[in-house]
């Protein structure tokens, strides 16, 4: 079995062991339920998984291959070594830290795309000459399944209920004009022609730079690569994670599904009101409703690891 391989399957051991999904629910948008395991070991498992990812997370698949030879034995090494030299540093504080939210989006995305055709751009996606991210996308990604291409733009929320709707609100009002999505789209298809994983994909690449070097008008280049994007019928997609704090739905194990049905309810009567201008894209919202155990302790436990990683 090969390195990517066995790494994969970690993965997958990993995901299930520890995070659950239901059946979504539809209204004006997508609603998915997801919990954690109900078990005295709930964070370190949970933990265990997101860190896992972290290689995933700051390396492509070639680069792990091309830069390591890699052996699975010697997966923790990698992973630290990704938290020295490629993850952002963004905070020292842990109640500030995204990075938790990210990488559970990331690993839910991969899980559910694991036979598509996948070309990953999120961790590529950073301001020349620092170590600071662009501010636009917490995911992207764009996906081959059956022919059909989609680009998928997401966002991640994690801290307090009330925090993650108000500011997911927020975004979905503002990150997704044309100034945004072309910006996004021009840097991806500009760095990624090489690991391009599909035929298809590469062609949309090399079409969309063949739009941004023919203007030097960044307005009309967006608006241009806009119009490609709706001409061309590429599906966007935009999930955006809820990872809140929410502790009593943990109490008893036979209320958890009542009372995350609860939670759906909550977020369903939340979005279902609102309305967003996409750019006039033809895509689709949905919202991975994922109430924690405690996000306060998961994120110190990432923060702590990190910290041990960097410092000794």
């Amino acid at each position: 079995m090969s390195f990517i391989e066995a790494y994969k399957k970690i993965l997958q051991q990993g995901y299930t062991k520890v995070i659950c999904r239901y059946d979504s629910v539809k209204g004006n948008y997508e609603y998915l339920p997801f919990l954690h395991a109900h078990n005295e070991t709930w964070k370190d498992d949970l933990v265990d998984v997101l860190i896992n990812n972290l290689l995933n997370y700051c390396y492509e698949p070639y680069e792990i291959e091309a830069l390591y030879k890699p052996n699975i034995s010697q997966l923790k090494k990698y992973i630290n070594n990704a938290i020295r030299v490629r993850l952002n540093k963004k905070t020292t504080q842990e109640q500030k830290d995204g990075l938790c939210g990210e990488l559970l989006l990331d690993l839910i995305l991969r899980i559910e795309n694991q036979n598509n055709k996948l070309l990953l751009c999120r961790p590529k996606y950073q301001q020349l000459g620092s170590r600071a991210e662009l501010k636009n996308y917490d995911a992207l990604l764009f996906r081959e399944e059956a022919q059909n291409i989609s680009l998928i733009l997401g966002q991640v929320k994690t801290g307090g209920y009330n925090y993650c709707t108000s500011n997911l609100e927020t975004d979905l009002n503002t990150k997704y004009n044309s100034t945004y999505f072309g910006d996004a789209v021009c840097y991806i298809a500009d760095r990624r022609m090489l690991d391009c994983p599909s035929l298809a994909l590469q062609n949309i690449l090399r079409q969309i730079n063949e739009i941004a070097m023919a203007t030097d008008d960044m307005q009309t280049r967006n608006d241009k690569i806009c119009e490609y994007i709706k001409n061309n019928h590429i599906k966007i997609e935009i999930p955006c994670l809820m990872f809140y704090e929410k502790n009593t739905l943990y109490n008893s194990t036979n209320d958890i599904i009542l009372q995350l049905d609860k939670e759906i309810e909550k977020v369903k009567n939340y979005f279902d009101t609102k309305s967003f201008n996409i750019s006039n894209f033809d895509y689709i919202i949905s919202f991975y409703v994922f109430p924690a155990k405690s996000i306060t302790e998961l994120r110190k436990s990432l923060m702590d690891y990190k910290k041990e990683v960097l410092h000794g």
